[in-house]
C-alpha cells in the first residue's frame, strides 16, 4: 500500500491509501471515513440519484394506500384545528 497524492502529485494526502497487488497495479483505494465520509456519501448519494434519473416515480398516494394498508402509517383526519386518529 502507499499513499495518495493530490491532483498535482506534490504532497501527500492523509488518509487514504491505494491497495496494490503482486505486480505493484492499483487495485482499491482505503479512504479514512473519519475525514472523508461525508463526502464519499455526498458521492454516493449523487451517483445513486443519476442512475435513477430515468426510473418512473411512485404516484404518493400509491404509497401512502400501501404503507396504510400493512399498518406503517396511521390515518390523520383533522378536527377543528387538531389532529385526531380515525
Amino acid at each position: 500500500m502507499h499513499r495518495g497524492r493530490d491532483v498535482k502529485g506534490n504532497r501527500a494526502l492523509t488518509g487514504i491509501q491505494y491497495v496494490t497487488d503482486e505486480k505493484g497495479g492499483q487495485v482499491a483505494v482505503q479512504f479514512d471515513l473519519t475525514k472523508y465520509g461525508a463526502v464519499l456519501e455526498n458521492f454516493w448519494d449523487g451517483l445513486i440519484s443519476e442512475l435513477r434519473r430515468k426510473e418512473k416515480g411512485i404516484p404518493f398516494h400509491k404509497i401512502k394506500a400501501d404503507l396504510l394498508k400493512r399498518g406503517r402509517l396511521r390515518e390523520y383526519v383533522p378536527c377543528g384545528g387538531k389532529a385526531f386518529r380515525a
